[in-house]
């Protein structure tokens, strides 16, 4: 492929027919294999932006199906703690300390129900238990976090890529990107209780599928590209340090000694501004 030019002149349009196979399923297993005629294709197709976002939908439909499967899975292998938790809450609430307290405020039986429940929430997360508080809380975490990174991450890229001379717009970056996230179905494996994807490999893959639609969309060397690829990163690790050291430093400054301390320090000679 010849770098330094857009690649819309060499990768003609295609409009996908055929259903839900051909415009979602044909797509996602081409990137999987590491097809990058596919990204240029969205790239320079109809509605980049929209196709890549149903793209992304699908996969993140799929990863959350087989969560569900995988939570169920779980729940049916792991030991049973309704029976000790039952028992527990029984034996606490025939004590003579609990039969006083309820007597004083009838309503506290209810509060005292209810934290109950919430500790042992906790206790059967703590555990790895499966729970329905768990399974919606990690499904929530997958979709906000993957689709806030994908927007955030395709606006740093284009604008890095602008920079370095690419000439394609936000949407069709964009829209390639969100089919390079084709690696989170590797999540599916989890469906097996205790199996996990170690961000060890499911981090490098990423980087290696967005290097790809990268290239094919801003047709960029791949020094350039590779920039491209690891400069949002860098770019947000840098800010991250950045808020945390204000952050700090504005803490800090509340404290009444560190905050004489800093005073004292600015009028010190060679310390001063």
């Amino acid at each position: 492929m010849t770098t330094g030019a857009p690649i819309a002149a060499e990768e003609p349009a295609i409009v996908l027919e055929g259903g839900w196979r051909n415009d979602y399923v044909s797509p996602i297993k081409r990137a999987l294999l590491l097809d990058d005629d596919v990204y240029a294709e969205i790239a320079f197709g109809p509605g980049p932006l929209g196709r890549g976002f149903k793209h992304l939908l699908a996969i993140l439909g799929v990863v959350v199906l087989g969560k569900v499967v995988g939570w169920l899975f779980s729940l049916l292998v792991m030991p049973r703690l309704g029976g000790v938790q039952t028992a527990i809450e029984s034996f606490l609430s025939g004590m003579p300390w609990y039969a006083n307290r309820v007597a004083q405020a009838p309503e506290y039986a209810q509060q005292f129900h209810q934290a109950y429940v919430l500790v042992w929430e906790g206790l059967r997360t703590l555990l790895g238990q499966p729970t329905p508080t768990s399974l919606i809380s990690s499904i929530l975490a997958l979709i906000v976090t993957t689709l806030g990174a994908w927007l955030v991450y395709s606006a740093l890229a284009q604008l890095l890529a602008r920079w370095f001379g690419g000439e394609a717009t936000f949407g069709q970056l964009a829209g390639t990107l969100a089919l390079s996230y084709a690696p989170l179905l590797l999540l599916l494996v989890e469906i097996w209780p205790g199996a996990v994807v170690p961000v060890t490999l499911m981090f490098p893959l990423l980087l290696i599928f967005k290097y790809l639609a990268i290239r094919r969309t801003h047709g960029l060397s791949p020094a350039y590209t590779l920039a491209t690829t690891l400069g949002p990163y860098v770019i947000g690790v840098v800010g991250l340090a950045f808020l945390s050291l204000f952050g700090l430093a504005l803490g800090l400054n509340r404290i009444p000694i560190v905050s004489d301390l800093l005073q004292m320090g600015g009028r010190l000679p060679g310390l001063g501004f």
